[in-house]
């Protein structure tokens, strides 16, 4: 493996907004880590808690996307669950819908896509940040929101944050590769199969205070949840509309 395609850094406020800004003159598929990030970013606007020297934060910068930006999550995803699997040995992780990464009931990791836009306003490509739990006490653990593990509390053994970082690098050339030789159509179809939401029931808050019961039924292309209500009306909801609150 090339080691030159991760580029490290010690601290900075979040590897995306790094990868965002210096897009331009870092090559692509370039995997931007750091020793600690001081504004990491979330979904919807949340803080991604990031002490030094605990846990993988990472950015892989895609370049020139022949599909829409916002599928690039599945690469991630894919990436990452495989990445987790092969370095603890240990097979009860799933993918949450839209973008976490769950071992049975608590998160471990979550994926944030975010374009890049050129000054003419045009999409030229997509940073892929990538937070994994590895040193987490169990005490760190209860800084976050949501029930969440770490793979330190899973195997009661200290993950080297290097060689993730090299495993991560790997799956997600490799899931990219496939994304360009067999279509992304493809990633998503295997991204899918991991997404264990299907057929059950969830709880669903809405962006209007309201919640919802409902059975997921499947998920479309267009990255939009189909989901079935008490009354058996159809819905499909997008991620930025909503969040599950219990499932």
């Amino acid at each position: 493996m090339n080691s030159s395609k991760i580029l490290k850094l010690e601290s900075v406020d979040s590897t995306n907004n790094y990868a965002l800004k210096y897009f331009d003159s870092i090559q692509k598929k370039t995997l931007v880590t750091a020793e600690e990030q001081t504004g990491g970013k979330g979904r919807r606007g949340k803080t991604w808690y990031s002490p030094k020297n605990t846990n993988l934060y990472a950015s892989y910068i895609i370049k020139q996307t022949p599909f829409p930006t916002y599928k690039a999550t599945w690469i991630g995803g894919l990436a990452t669950l495989y990445t987790i699997r092969e370095f603890t040995r240990l097979s009860d992780f799933w993918i949450k819908w839209p973008n976490d990464i769950y071992y049975n009931s608590k998160k471990i990791a979550g994926i944030l896509s975010e374009s890049h836009i050129q000054s003419s306003n045009k999409i030229d490509g997509v940073v892929l940040g990538i937070g994994l739990n590895v040193n987490m006490t169990s005490h760190d653990l209860n800084h976050i929101d949501k029930p969440a593990t770490s793979i330190l509390e899973l195997t009661k053994t200290n993950g080297d944050i290097t060689i993730l970082s090299n495993l991560l690098l790997k799956n997600l050339n490799k899931f990219y590769s496939l994304a360009i030789s067999k279509g992304i159509n493809y990633i998503f179809e295997e991204w899918k199969k991991e997404n264990a939401l299907i057929g059950k029931t969830i709880e669903i808050f809405m962006n209007n205070d309201t919640t919802m019961s409902a059975k997921v039924l499947d998920i479309d292309t267009t990255g939009e949840l189909i989901v079935s209500d008490k009354k058996a009306k159809i819905h499909k909801v997008f991620s930025g509309d909503i969040s599950i609150k219990k499932f």
